[in-house]
């Protein structure tokens, strides 16, 4: 199967264009840094064959210096495509061409596809793809990924270029740019030439030489032999010109950009006022910024809690008349456990998560309305002063507002970090944000301990305590562990847009699924399990069981914060995932007699004092185990990963005692 890649800048609808080509459901955000892995599907051609369609993260050039870019330069050196497709922000032509250029000379095919055409006509900016493709020689074509207006015109586009063979006429390297700079590339593509590929894409020799002019790192790293050549022709070239290797060879493409520009687009008066620059005076405002952002997540808060109320309670009384009926229509006596098993156990935890998803639903409603309308950038800049102060920057927030919905995607996000020292410190951070595994904690709690008027600030104070603590977190690790100046912070403030509804239902069905997947894979085990420890061995007494014992052997340690037994024994289960937490607690409220309903057993058994400090546990102990998989990947080491474990569980325990000490004193 022929292999095709999307390349483009981070915010371009790339991703929007691979689900509308391969009817995939990738989540889409307007802001930079969505993609941040690799995504591949298929997508059928007009004559019905089938290509295999890379979906690569945005980079704005193959000289890369962040996570995510890297991904980008080894998948186009590391393998060979048969086409590029070059996705362009129409509205943003000569900031994309720079990448074009770029790919126009690795020596694979390239199709031009100029994206958000409505956007660019709205203001006023017309490009003529005819004229683009007769200047570069490669094909052209415009898209609106988000209505998916010209996918059949692209689907035949790559159809077409695929059967077809042609070469891009930019850069012509031999031809163009001065004498100095001609004459540098000519004399390391042909040391280059004479040596075998070192990459499995073969890119073209005069490609490698301009990188080894540019002092790429993989490049360079790859042609070590070519180091002192590469060196005394930089030399060369930086005396002749008076400017850097890489500032000459920028300023060479900058010349073909301004030439392509000129030549191929036009731009007349707008068709609409400029809405982003309005509501940016006020969203973006030194003074009222700051304030607008807080209440909007207050909002989001009280609008997941007073949304999904209705909808929970009915779960909550369906599951519990399920488990009544049941438990009726059993026959009397016969095999007891196995009755337990299911009622008490199965469905008892199991359904104990199931009721907590519209909650999630809301949520991930919320954070899609964020994304999809570009206010997630705005946030990361909004809060660029804050980061700054504890030596961190405004891109480190975008995962951790990510966070809010999961810590992995977070996590994944922070590849966006070209500062190691601020992605790992990021990175570190990252699980003190209140995920959506966690919401079914801090619903369960706050419903059961918490009266209504209490219930939204309650749910928002401990959001708050987690940005807070990551913070102060960040601020030690900068000034300890991580020293030294912070990173430059430069990001793209994309366009208001309305997200579509296709992009809302994917961002909370993704979300949906995955917790339903946990509640009939990891939580039903955890639920079997737990089951067992709680049951048996068989003694009449709660305590003997093997639950029993790991809260009575955890009891001395925990009671300083609040924690009886069986809270105690619960915890353990969140080590795998938080949602366990509720299904063990439903479980051994059940073995131990307790209300069909769990909130109501809560309520008779806990204090609010008891059941804050428990969800200031839960927020900042112990991240479950998908997480710690991720870190050690991500920092590409176990030590990193058991630190973060231990670390956060230590300031967990910290947090609490404070808090549940002075509690008692009020």
């Amino acid at each position: 199967m022929m292999k095709v890649a999307l390349v483009g800048h981070p915010n371009c609808g790339k991703t929007t264009l691979f689900n509308a080509l391969t009817g995939g459901r990738r989540h889409v955000g307007n802001y930079s840094g969505v993609t941040v892995e690799r995504h591949v599907g298929v997508c059928v051609l007009p004559e019905g064959a089938g290509v295999e369609v890379a979906d690569l993260p945005g980079t704005y050039s193959l000289c890369a210096s962040a996570a995510d870019e890297r991904v980008v330069q080894r998948a186009l050196l590391g393998e060979r495509f048969d086409l590029l497709v070059n996705v362009i922000d129409a509205s943003q032509l000569a900031r994309s061409l720079y990448l074009t250029i770029q790919l126009c000379s690795l020596g694979v095919p390239v199709l031009l596809v100029l994206n958000m055409a409505d956007e660019a006509a709205a203001k006023g900016i017309h490009t003529d793809p005819k004229r683009l493709s007769a200047l570069t020689g490669c094909p052209a074509v415009k898209t609106v990924g988000r209505t998916a207006k010209g996918i059949d015109a692209l689907r035949r586009a790559m159809a077409d270029a695929l059967a077809s063979d042609f070469r891009a006429l930019i850069p012509d390297w031999a031809h163009q740019g001065d004498e100095h700079l001609r004459g540098a590339v000519a004399a390391l593509a042909a040391e280059v030439a004479a040596r075998p590929p070192a990459f499995a894409s073969g890119p073209s020799p005069a490609w490698v030489a301009v990188m080894l002019l540019e002092r790429d790192a993989l490049v360079s790293a790859a042609y070590p032999e070519l180091g002192p050549v590469a060196q005394a022709q930089i030399e060369r070239l930086e005396s002749a010109e008076g400017e850097q290797s890489d500032v000459v060879v920028a300023d060479f493409r900058y010349g073909v950009i301004n030439a392509l520009v000129r030549e191929c687009q036009t731009q007349k008066a707008p068709l609409r006022q400029d809405v982003t620059s309005r509501i940016d005076r006020v969203a973006t405002h030194p003074v009222w910024g700051l304030p607008i952002f807080f209440l909007l997540l207050c909002g989001m808060f009280w609008f997941t809690f007073a949304a999904s109320e209705p909808m929970m309670n009915a779960l909550d009384r369906a599951f519990a008349a399920l488990r009544l009926f049941l438990g009726a229509c059993w026959p009397s006596g016969a095999v007891p456990w196995l009755r337990s098993l299911v009622i008490d156990g199965i469905l008892g935890g199991v359904c104990g998560v199931l009721v907590f998803l519209p909650n999630i639903l809301t949520l991930f409603l919320c954070l899609a309305l964020i994304e999809g309308t570009g206010y997630m950038a705005r946030a990361a800049f909004i809060m660029d002063r804050a980061m700054k102060a504890v030596g961190l920057h405004g891109k480190s927030f975008i995962p951790l507002l990510i966070g809010f919905g999961c810590s992995v995607p977070a996590i994944l996000a922070t590849r966006t970090i070209e500062s190691r020292r601020d992605r790992l410190t990021t990175l570190f951070i990252a699980p003190l944000m209140s995920c959506g595994a966690r919401l079914p904690i801090y619903t369960l709690v706050i419903s059961a301990l918490f009266p209504l008027a209490w219930r939204a600030p309650a749910l928002v104070s401990v959001y708050l305590v987690g940005v807070l603590a990551a913070l102060v977190v960040a601020a030690i690790l900068r000034k300890t562990v991580f020293r030294g100046e912070a990173s430059l912070f430069i990001l793209e403030l994309p366009p208001y847009r309305l997200p579509t509804l296709r992009s809302i239902v994917i961002h909370m069905w993704e979300r949906a699924w995955h917790y339903l997947q946990k509640a009939g894979t990891i939580i039903l085990a955890a639920s079997v399990l737990f089951w067992v420890a709680t049951t048996y061995p068989q003694t009449g007494n709660p305590a003997d069981t093997v639950s029993g014992r790991i809260g009575h052997f955890l009891e001395p340690v925990m009671r300083p914060i609040g924690f009886d037994r069986q809270i105690s024994s619960a915890l353990v289960g969140a080590v795998a995932a938080k949602e366990v937490f509720v299904s063990q607690l439903a479980i051994s409220t059940a073995a131990e007699g307790g209300s069909t309903l769990l909130r109501e057993a809560l309520a008779e058994r806990y204090t609010p004092l008891q059941g804050y400090v428990l969800m200031l546990f839960c927020l900042m102990a112990t991240p479950c185990i998908a997480t710690f998989a991720i870190v050690r990947r991500e920092a590409g080491t176990w030590v990193w990963a058991v630190a973060q474990q231990i670390a956060l569980t230590l300031l967990a325990y910290g947090v609490c005692f404070v808090v549940y000490r002075i509690g008692l004193l009020l």
